[in-house]
């Protein structure tokens, strides 16, 4: 897996390249529904978490559409391609350091359809329990 700076995050994910930085990676690329599991990876070990409405959101893009490509900052998934094309950047704060990856998480996405809202990412689907 590439080492990069964060100037050079935004060029890695538009790429789709796996990658580690200081805080962040993208050590994910997966095709069709696939076996990534949430049960102990959502959590950054001080408390701060992907909240369990967008984990939700997560586990079923991941068991009906597919995840391709996920981000994270520490253990935190802060952004994910599902197998459609559409992008996830859960509208969540975080720490300084994690809001810093998702905004160079949007730019690396740049073009590509994104959602924010948890009712954008219901638009289609019902979430699985």
């Amino acid at each position: 897996m590439t080492s990069i700076t964060n100037r050079a995050m935004p060029s890695a994910i538009a790429r789709r390249v796996k990658f580690t930085g200081h805080s962040t990676s993208a050590p994910v690329s997966l095709f069709g529904p696939s076996p990534l599991r949430l049960d102990d990876g959502h959590c950054l070990p001080w408390g701060h978490r992907l909240p369990e409405d967008w984990a939700a959101v997560l586990r079923n893009d991941i068991a009906t559409v597919g995840v391709v490509y996920v981000v994270k900052s520490y253990a935190t998934p802060i952004a994910w391609q599902r197998l459609d094309g559409v992008v996830v950047i859960p509208d969540v704060r975080y720490s300084p350091t994690a809001s810093r990856a998702q905004s160079l998480c949007r730019q690396g996405f740049a073009g590509s359809d994104i959602v924010t809202t948890i009712d954008e990412a219901h638009h289609g689907y019902s979430v699985a329990s």
